[in-house]
């Protein structure tokens, strides 16, 4: 009895051991006949390849899991082989062929699979990113209508949002106009979860400024059932957590079924079947009493289904993606500009010549965001360098092949077996060198100048399953970047990161930068960014010029009081004009200042300017080459910073007239360093006799400076003295 025992589980395993037998010749003969070849299979030190397992888990645990499975193909120098993990075999493969096979030509023949699907069930049960077959068909006739692209093109509830960013990120401001180093991974979490929530139930759940007042005064805000809106991201955040524990675990995800994960999947559950009760009691036909109609993802889908339980999945599936995806994409970028002020400058420079100042922006909208080529430049190299999926898998459904890898030269197709789970990595495939360049780790938006990519680039999966919100969450990424670079000047980094692979991640569903580690940083607030006109100057006098030659005389002049101030005038400078503009003026550069003078409606044209000595010698505004502001300022260091950060080399070659601003008491020369200690002479002697408001100003112009604005090649003018008199009354003597 004993033996027959033992004899069971003998011929248990032997007979398992014959079904694997039959089942490999029998892929064997239906590869050949296929004409397949295997791939390469990588070879473990240990039985079941547990030392694979460890290594994967000991990278996992250091924030390092992407670039650990990038050093792996390194070493092999093959991009689809074997991986065996606990004695089952899979497929990784990071081909662009095979990829486009997997998700488009051969869609049919792989499915997200069970797997999946029980991973996220506690939190998304069936929805878009769990469904196969004909649900994922049903889910997405029912979702795509919503993100048409009218539904994605209104920025008017982001720019609040980006508000309360901006306020959290400026919270504490030092004197100097520096922000304290801030961890801007959370705060973008906070931005994105607050706008998606407030596109999909129609009301934002307000984390950020929550989290602010929180911090500030201890509040907290409540739903009319009690239900506190400050619970929803926190239960949401540890949820996905606990979910992506279950992913580590693959076919056992089972294993990791928590009391944390169960409370915190019913409180985000409570909360949207708290908004899905709202919106199927409201009123089919729902607008506004002006007659317009803001957009809300669940009123429109409530006209779809009535199903309380379909709206909570459908909802939660979108939020995971619409959340989680752009708020890591935003990190990426900062972590990346942080680390290249080059580009951080270039960027700005492109956004402020399209889009304006802070404060006053124009044309940035869907239309101007997608045409800012520089922006999108740089969206999507770190989109390359950071997909927010850098992993993913499919499951075959029957006996098929992809395209390549088979072999010693991996150019012969691959027989996938049904049920083998074949694995891609958009990671791995983004930095290949024989696909983007030599210098295919490192960051260089300029790669993207004329290149369209193909199926080497995949920050939103491909084929039927493309993620139908890629424009929703290129738009809401692409116009926070645009915002942020408008309001600060400059960003940098608490640890300076110097080498490849030092990003810290964070892995759940999708990738984000390493909290408290990789986004630490410190922003300086642009100078005029956010101050009126009216808050830092008493008055503005704006001068148009027309420099026609070169000097061919100088003058001295002697004004009343003031003894060796010289006029060095050129003899073809024709016309000075005086503008005295009060007002609540946002002037962040050059391009904003000419554009207020070519504003007509703000009545600055040249040519009805009568010049102070009284004759009509108004210059024709198209013949203006130099334009001078004199600001008498209020918070001299405030100006002081701006003159300081305003790089005149490149601002001057952007435009045909240049501008320049001049500041009293304060001497500042461009790009010209001869000049600078000439200038600070002049104020010397100056700055003694500057106290007597009734004395006539002072003024030194020298024809170099002149000469260099007329050419765009640099600015140099040291002005003085009370406002009441203009540069005409000096001329007059």
């Amino acid at each position: 009895m004993y033996s027959l025992l033992l004899l069971i589980p003998a011929l248990g395993v032997l007979a398992l051991l014959l079904q694997n037998l039959v089942t490999t010749l029998r892929n064997r003969k239906l590869a050949k006949e296929a004409g397949c070849q295997p791939p390469w299979r990588r070879k473990h030190r240990l039985p079941l390849a547990i030392d694979f397992v460890q290594e994967m888990k000991a990278a996992d645990s250091e924030n390092r899991l992407p670039n650990y499975f990038l050093e792996r193909r390194k070493e092999s120098g093959k991009d689809t082989w074997i991986q065996q993990v606990l004695g089952t075999d899979s497929v990784i493969t990071q081909e662009p062929e095979n990829i486009k096979a997997i998700l488009a030509t051969q869609f049919k023949d792989f499915e997200l699979g069970p797997t999946r699907k029980g991973c996220f069930a506690p939190m998304f049960a069936n929805g878009i990113f769990s469904d196969d077959g004909t649900r994922w068909e049903h889910s997405r006739a029912l979702i795509r209508p919503q993100f048409a692209r009218d539904q994605i093109t209104d920025l008017t509830a982001l720019e609040q949002h980006v508000q309360n960013l901006l306020q959290a990120v400026s919270y504490r401001m030092g004197k100097e106009g520096w922000t304290d180093y801030t961890d801007l991974a959370p705060l973008f979490f906070r931005l994105t979860m607050d706008s998606a929530t407030e596109f999909l139930f129609g009301q934002s759940v307000g984390s950020q400024i929550a989290a602010l007042d929180e911090e500030r005064f201890g509040e907290k805000q409540l739903t009319d059932d009690g239900l506190t809106f400050t619970q929803f991201g926190p239960a949401f955040d540890r949820a996905m957590s606990a979910i992506s524990q279950r992913f580590r675990l693959n076919t056992l995800y089972w294993l990791h079924n928590t009391k944390a994960l169960r409370d915190s999947c019913a409180e985000v559950h409570r909360f949207a079947d708290h908004m899905v009760k709202q919106a199927l009691e409201a009123p089919t036909e729902k607008a506004m009493e002006d007659g317009s109609h803001k957009y809300v993802f669940l009123q429109e889908l409530v006209r779809a289904t009535r199903d309380p339980i379909e709206l909570r999945d459908q909802l939660l599936n979108v939020l995971l993606a619409g959340r989680d995806t752009t708020a890591g994409l935003l990190g990426f970028v900062f972590y990346q500009l942080a680390q290249h002020p080059e580009v951080y400058n270039k960027l700005r420079t492109a956004v402020l010549a399209d889009f304006g100042s802070y404060s006053n922006p124009a044309n940035m909208d869907f239309t101007g965001l997608k045409a800012c080529s520089y922006l999108q430049h740089v969206l999507n190299e770190t989109m390359r360098l950071h997909p927010s999926v850098p992993f993913n898998s499919r499951r075959s459904t029957r006996d098929t092949t992809i395209p390549l890898g088979g072999g010693p030269d991996q150019k012969s197709p691959v027989f996938i077996p049904k049920g083998m789970e074949v694995n891609y990595s958009v990671h791995i495939m983004h930095r290949r060198k024989d696909l983007w360049g030599e210098d295919a780790e490192a960051f260089r938006p300029e790669r993207w100048l004329n290149r369209k990519a193909g199926w080497e680039f995949l920050p939103f999966n491909g084929g039927p399953r493309i993620c139908l919100g890629q424009q929703f969450a290129i738009t809401t990424a692409g116009y926070t970047v645009a915002r942020i670079v408008q309001r600060f000047d400059k960003i940098v980094d608490l640890v300076p990161h110097t080498g490849f692979g030092e990003e810290s991640v964070v892995r759940t569903i999708v990738l984000s930068v390493g909290s408290g580690t990789g986004l630490l940083e410190r922003l300086l607030q642009d100078s005029f960014a956010n101050v009126a006109w009216d808050d830092v100057a008493d008055e503005v006098w704006v001068f148009g010029v027309e420099v026609t030659g070169p000097p061919s005389a100088t003058d001295s002049h002697t004004s009343d009081g003031v003894s060796g101030a010289s006029v060095g005038l050129n003899t073809y400078l024709r016309s000075q004009l005086r503008l005295t503009v009060r007002g609540t003026w946002d002037v962040l550069g050059p391009a904003d200042l000419l554009e207020k003078l070519d504003d007509d409606r703000a009545g600055y044209d040249f040519e009805n300017v009568v010049a102070d000595n009284g004759s009509d010698t108004g210059v024709a505004d198209e013949h203006v080459n130099v334009v001078l502001a004199f600001v008498y300022p209020r918070q001299p260091a405030l100006l002081r910073r701006y003159v300081d950060t305003w790089q005149p080399t490149t601002a001057l070659g952007e435009f045909k007239r240049g501008t320049l601003v001049m500041l009293r008491g304060m001497v500042w020369a461009g790009p010209r360093a001869d000049w600078v200690d000439e200038y600070e002479a002049i104020f010397t002697g100056l700055e003694q006799q500057s106290d007597d408001k009734d004395k006539n100003w002072e003024i030194n112009v020298s024809w170099g400076a002149m000469a260099g604005v007329a050419e765009g090649e640099g600015v140099a003018i040291a002005m003085k003295g009370p406002l009441e008199h203009s540069i005409g009354d000096a001329l007059q003597g």
